[in-house]
């Protein structure tokens, strides 16, 4: 790593350490955000502009460069209701639609920060327990179930032949910012706001 991407590293762990997760988003034209974005820039690669963000503090040393913009939990993002109108998730570690409960905390959360209309793009493959495409359908439909002011829509699609058609010359990599992951299916969940 050069000596100028180091110092870069440093003082945008500084720049985050010291902001309060509240001002993270004050750019109000960026419209799009990535949850668990760990090292990788796909939200600001192939949906720009966006905020990246992820959990684990430990990524502002690891990831070199880091591009992430604010540290912070999927089920609690910083920010204002209907903030956003994408918000993208690549291979879910950790949270997403792996139980009935972890979907609500999910979904009550995206949808709070989603605007009517909004979408929610999943990147994942069948063998992530977070992001299985038919246990997903199946939490999504439970969940609009269980709410009388969203409703949502759920568009799956395999990507086996696609991906690079989709999202040229771009890695995917799990948690660790290293091993390689296979993307099968992207996952496209539209929402409406029947109340807002």
């Amino acid at each position: 790593m050069s000596a100028l991407s180091s110092l870069s590293n440093k003082i945008l762990k500084s720049n985050i350490e010291a902001m309060p997760a509240t001002s993270c988003f004050e750019d109000t034209d960026i419209k799009h955000i990535e949850l668990g974005a760990g090292c990788g820039n796909f939200g600001k690669q192939f949906f720009p502009p966006c905020y990246l963000t992820d959990a684990n503090k430990a990524l502002l040393e690891q990831c070199q460069p880091c591009s992430l913009d604010c540290i912070c939990e999927a089920q609690n993002i910083p920010c204002e209701k209907n903030r956003f109108s994408k918000v993208l998730i690549c291979n879910p570690f950790g949270y997403g639609f792996y139980t009935a409960e972890q979907t609500k905390q999910l979904l009550d959360e995206l949808v709070r920060v989603l605007e009517s209309e909004g979408k929610i793009i999943v990147l994942g493959n069948q063998t992530n327990k977070y992001f299985k495409p038919s246990k997903l359908e199946k939490q999504i439909k439970s969940y609009e179930s269980q709410t009388q002011d969203t409703e949502l829509s759920v568009e799956v699609e395999d990507l086996n032949d696609k991906i690079e058609q989709l999202y040229p010359n771009y890695s995917f990599f799990q948690c660790d910012g290293k091993t390689p992951a296979k993307v099968t299916h992207q996952a496209i969940i539209t929402l409406r706001k029947t109340s807002l």
